[in-house]
């Protein structure tokens, strides 16, 4: 049966987030653990042409947690910040 990720992964995932030198926002963040899988997603302030920003984050995201799912979305500089 899937399950919420432990507060100390979250609170890793949002320290890899906001260590991001782009000084991102994100909000929204949910987690699972699937079996063996760790399933990851939440929702980034960008501005338009960062794009890449998030492709940065994906991926420092799974390097920390292997076996994961990374689903980021989007979203306009300006929206709410959970993590800060």
């Amino acid at each position: 049966m899937d399950r919420e990720l432990p507060e100390e992964i979250r609170n890793e995932i949002c320290d890899i987030v906001l260590a991001h030198p782009s000084g991102l926002g994100m909000h929204d963040l949910r987690t699972r653990q699937s079996g063996q899988i760790k399933v990851i997603q939440l929702h980034l302030s960008l501005a338009e042409a960062h794009h890449r920003v998030a492709n940065e984050v994906e991926y420092a995201i799974m390097e920390a947690f292997p076996q994961s799912d990374v689903i980021i979305h989007r979203d306009p500089v300006g929206s709410r910040t959970e993590c800060r």
